[in-house]
């Protein structure tokens, strides 16, 4: 598990890499440790989406880290990039992934993060994503929209799922005190 404290170098440093700044000091195990990263911006007080992308490939965690903070804000496809102006308005969230396991559909439970396949098709959603689609056939539904699929692919013998979970910490207001969520 995670620690309040590694989780809060790791906002610290998602949000020193959107300012395009040095981040200090980096902790050893982020270099050594591989786990997927997200990082999520939502815009304070509002908590709508600003941003979010991740990178699942298991690489050191600050690697991923620095990519996901920097794409999050800068060139997630559904936002135009994030401005000076709006950086003190967003609250950073960092989400930890554990390794995906495979698993049937009918295996996957509220609170699950989800990982969809089926040819050369992917979607991924993060567990709290159930906060807002709670029922699992909607959650399903989304998730191959999400990964360029029909709906109710996810009875398709051809899709694939792997569930994992997430360690999240997020700043409970722009630059300000950071909180564990998952």
């Amino acid at each position: 598990m995670t620690s309040i404290a590694k989780g809060r170098s790791m906002v610290r440093i998602a949000r020193r890499t959107i300012q395009k700044q040095k981040e200090g000091r980096i902790p050893g195990w982020m270099s050594s440790e591989k786990r997927g990263v997200f990082v999520t911006l939502h815009e304070f007080p509002e908590k709508s989406l600003r941003g979010c992308i991740g990178i699942t490939v298991e690489r050191p965690v600050i690697e991923n880290l620095r990519t996901a903070a920097f794409e999050s804000a800068y060139h997630d496809p559904r936002f135009p990039p994030l401005s000076e102006r709006e950086f003190d308005k967003v609250v950073i969230e960092v989400s930890i992934l554990t390794s995906p396991k495979k698993c049937g559909f009918q295996d996957l439970k509220r609170g699950d993060g989800v990982i969809v396949k089926n040819g050369l098709n992917s979607g991924l959603l993060l567990p709290q994503v159930w906060d807002t689609l709670s029922i699992k056939e909607q959650f399903l539904n989304v998730l191959c929209l999400k990964a360029g699929l029909s709906p109710g692919c996810w009875s398709d013998k051809k899709t694939s799922f792997f569930k994992f979970g997430v360690e999240a910490f997020q700043e409970e207001k722009p630059n300000g005190k950071v909180i564990r969520t998952e």
